[in-house]
């Protein structure tokens, strides 16, 4: 029979005692953790007198008299979308920075009951530049802690207590899966699809041309190349054209340092042919999903959907381009995000990706193009491509 390896993430608690020796102590069994594309879930039980729990450094210091920075992810996350953290009794403006990993939310789990959960991304960073600051690379044998508070959003006008633990990531070897029967194909449904002649312009990257071809035609949506940016905002809001009374449309939308003018357009001219397509269509919800690539200073951003022009051109607003270098960027990574990043209800789903780019041709995680297909059919979302040449100019 042949053996596969799986990686399986272990959290051992560095405690004295055997049971909690204050209301904000945790042990052993009140942590659970698990391996997730691109880092960790960090889940800590819910006790009594715990309103809140912070990531912080960890100096292994039994004493625990060393000064210890809260870490942040530089990546979005959506358990990151919503929490706050309070400092110097005000709100933390870590909007367009790395964020807190911090949790005032309880969230049911199925071996500890109600519990927080803190993404973990691979890297995280702590710190200022006018203080010391650097990042750490998650993984076996790294010690972290678990700042638990006894007041909301990390409050320090209450009591809180540090929890130092250390990762434990093990080898393990697991027997395959059986094979699933496989199931009937159902008939395809019969669409008349958009399928436009490709601009012979050689400012069109044409590996970009292939995989938005690829992406657009293997989820039944349609592809289109613009090259003017008077042609951007019809070609993004056409998958509405035929829509009725509920729909949904995320703009999943590359902010790389090439893509100037055409995020311009979009700030410019967005908001008011949304504010009408409001008018048309009462149910309506956009989502707009910011990416990036590697490295850079955020991979993706699953924004909420907004259900009001104004609140669109709110967050249009504070969309800024920069980044980049190499042609390819995050493209993959950004769809798979939006797909698990929203919650569809409407029979109407669209996805419209904007950029000028092509994914990478080699992954650089475990998001692939065939799981991004897999996750359209499974949500029951059509992915629409939009083509644009570099700006140049930037």
């Amino acid at each position: 029979m042949r053996i596969r390896q799986a990686l399986v993430a272990l959290a051992a608690l560095l405690s004295t005692y055997a049971i909690p020796a204050t209301a904000l102590d945790l042990t052993g069994t009140d942590l659970a953790i698990r391996m997730i594309e691109g880092g960790y879930i960090l889940s800590v039980r819910a006790v009594p007198g715990i309103a809140s729990v912070l990531l912080t450094e960890s100096t292994e210091d039994p004493e625990r008299q060393a000064a210890s920075f809260a870490l942040r992810s530089p990546v979005d996350h959506p358990l990151l979308n919503g929490e706050q953290r309070l400092l110097n009794g005000e709100v933390l403006d870590e909007s367009g920075t790395a964020r807190s990993i911090i949790s005032s939310t309880v969230r049911s789990h199925d071996r500890l009951g109600e519990a927080f959960e803190l993404f973990i991304p691979e890297t995280v960073v702590y710190g200022y530049p006018w203080s010391r600051e650097g990042q750490i690379d998650v993984g076996d044998g790294t010690w972290l802690s678990v700042r638990t508070f006894e007041l909301p959003y990390g409050s320090y006008d209450g009591a809180f207590r540090d929890n130092p633990f250390r990762m434990r990531v093990a080898l393990v070897e697991r027997p395959p899966e059986p094979e699933p029967e496989p199931e009937p194909e159902p008939e395809p449904e019969i669409r008349e699809r958009i399928v436009e002649p490709v601009p012979e312009d050689p400012r069109l990257d044409q590996d970009a041309v292939r995989e938005f071809q690829r992406l657009a035609r293997a989820t039944d949506g349609d592809e289109r190349y613009v090259l003017d940016a008077d042609e951007l905002i019809a070609a993004v809001l056409d998958p509405l054209d035929t829509a009725g009374p509920a729909a949904e449309i995320v703009l999943v939308v590359d902010t790389t340092g090439s893509m100037g003018i055409w995020v311009d357009t979009l700030q410019q001219e967005l908001p008011a042919a949304v504010d009408l397509l409001f008018d048309r269509i009462p149910d309506l919800a956009v989502g707009i999903t910011l990416f990036k690539d590697y490295f850079s200073v955020y991979l993706n951003r699953v924004l909420p959907f907004r259900h009001e022009a104004e609140e669109v051109r709110e967050v249009l607003e504070n969309v800024s381009v920069g980044g980049g270098g190499d042609i390819p960027e995050a493209v993959h990574e950004a769809l798979y995000a939006a797909l698990h990043g929203y919650d569809w209800e409407t029979d109407e789903r669209h996805i419209v990706l904007i950029g000028d780019a092509p994914p990478h041709a080699i992954p650089r995680g475990r998001i692939t193009f065939e799981r991004v297909v897999e996750s359209a059919f499974e949500f029951g979302v059509r992915i629409h491509t939009i083509l644009l040449p570099p700006d140049r100019q930037r």
